[in-house]
């Protein structure tokens, strides 16, 4: 397109002084277009400081103007007004708040060029002022900028969640706590599948360890020395309200002193322990959480039978009684019972439905409380005297 078709709401013109009309002189530079172009806003200051590349040195002293009108004007009839050539005047292609910071050099792409002081920049509106919201509107879409890139960092796994959390002030935290949820949400879901099917393409099953006994007698630190054994990070479960609520895609999965009433279904259960099971969820209170284990360890004061008859004696209403016990014993990769004196592997005779002990497999117990100095529980009196009046 020829010059003088061109036409653009926003332009900057930039002249050496010594070709200017009036002899260079600014103040009626500044009348002319204030009183014959007469555009909603304009702003020009004389740049000395420049330097110039191809020479070396400072630059000629030159006037960059910055002008935004209501409508788009003609730069060829701009240029005659102003008495300078077409070609001295550029289309302004961004934001008009982007040229007028460009005059004092703030923009980012300016950024190592002489920084000029605003208040010699003449305009008619108050630049100083539209200046600092244009720099806190800057900074305000750098900070976007920049949690946007951690977001995506997050979502591809080059920065943990508590790596992104800790970088975050409290009011970012609270505005992205959303997004951040909702981007680790999909990211553990996708860590997920793949896990799975690489379990499924490989025919690797989930194994299920239920470990049961009485309470006290190391049922937790057997489950967790097992988990610390296999080397990968492990889960153990929460409340029984929320069972799965801190669950961040570990391998070994700990449901620990799991009870009946605890919130989860026999049907949920029965897909949360699938051996080949693909698309695996397990309930939460806010958000299902994709599963990623490859072993599953159940600690428990009921064996698995016993577990299933409280189940639905207390849920009788419940649909789930049309599955039977042997679906959920069929994912029962092996049964461990611990008692104060030994830990041994028990199995269900098929032909009576009875708990057998393999006695094969019987081991000193190491960790119930009783063959563990942990020395002498302090009294209640040793505590009340303790205490200084």
């Amino acid at each position: 397109m020829k010059s003088n078709q061109i036409k653009s709401k926003n332009m900057m013109a930039v002249q050496q002084l010594k070709y200017l009309p009036n002899g260079g002189d600014v103040d009626k530079l500044y009348d002319l277009i204030e009183g014959t172009l007469k555009p909603k806003r304009f702003a020009l200051i004389v740049h000395d400081k420049d330097f110039d590349e191809s020479t070396s040195k400072i630059a000629e002293p030159h006037v960059h103007i910055m002008l935004s009108f209501l409508n788009a004007r003609s730069i060829s009839n701009v240029a005659k007004t102003l008495g300078i050539q077409p070609q001295q005047i550029e289309k302004w292609g961004g934001k008009a708040a982007n040229g007028f910071a460009y005059l004092v050099h703030r923009t980012k792409d300016s950024s190592d060029k002489y920084q000029y002081n605003p208040i010699d920049v003449s305009a008619n509106f108050d630049y100083p002022k539209e200046l600092e919201i244009y720099e806190q509107n800057a900074k305000n879409n750098a900070k976007k900028i920049k949690m946007t890139e951690k977001l995506d960092d997050l979502y591809n796994g080059k920065i943990t969640r508590e790596e992104l959390e800790d970088s975050l002030t409290g009011a970012l935290y609270a505005r992205y706590k959303r997004q951040i949820d909702d981007i680790y949400a999909k990211r553990l879901t996708d860590e997920a599948k793949k896990f799975r099917k690489k379990m499924i393409d490989g025919n690797v099953p989930l194994i299920v360890i239920w470990i049961y006994g009485q309470s006290g007698l190391g049922k937790t630190r057997l489950a967790k020395k097992i988990a610390t054994d296999k080397g990968n990070p492990w889960f153990i479960s929460g409340s029984s309200r929320d069972l799965f609520q801190n669950y961040n895609g570990e391998h070994t999965i700990i449901l620990d002193e799991l009870r009946p009433d605890d919130g989860l279904t026999y049907r949920d259960m029965l897909r949360l322990l699938d051996p080949y099971g693909f698309d695996m969820n397990a309930p939460s209170r806010y958000r299902d959480k994709a599963i990623a284990a490859d072993l599953i360890i159940i600690t428990s004061p009921f064996t698995p039978k016993e577990f299933y008859d409280k189940l639905f004696n207390n849920t009788i209403t419940h649909f789930d009684f049309i599955d039977s016990f042997n679906q959920l014993l069929r994912r029962i990769s092996v049964i461990i019972n611990v008692n104060s004196s030994d830990i041994h592997r028990e199995y269900y005779d098929s032909q009576t439905g009875n708990l057998l002990t393999d006695n094969n497999s019987i081991r000193a117990n190491p960790f119930a409380v009783t063959n563990n100095n942990f020395g002498s529980p302090i009294s209640s009196e040793d505590i009340y005297n303790r205490i200084k009046f």
